[in-house]
């Protein structure tokens, strides 16, 4: 888990850990979402915190997901993403759309 000041930021790192790892044959796979977050010691928790966890178990290796809401703030940031189609998971919104 990594906390970031905004979600491209997240999104880049997620892209440039993914594509540096593979140099040497590591895969990871990663899922994201923006919001307000808890700090207890050095520890995150919250809906925020649980809502990526749950992203991040619809992605395969080498893949980075988001929901909606956080694709919609990549935009204009040269982040090209691909809809998918319906996913669920574990309190994700049901019929939700999902991105990679």
């Amino acid at each position: 888990m990594r906390v970031f000041d905004g979600p491209v930021r997240a999104a880049k790192c997620a892209i440039g850990l993914c594509e540096a790892l593979k140099v040497i044959d590591l895969e990871i796979r990663s899922g994201f979402n923006f919001g307000q977050v808890e700090w207890i010691d050095s520890d995150t928790i919250g809906k925020s915190v649980n809502l990526s966890a749950r992203v991040m178990e619809l992605a395969s290796a080498n893949q980075i997901y988001a929901a909606r809401d956080q694709v919609d703030v990549l935009s204009g940031s040269g982040i090209v993403t691909k809809k998918l189609v319906l996913l669920n998971s574990k309190n994700l919104t049901p019929n939700g759309k999902y991105f990679k």
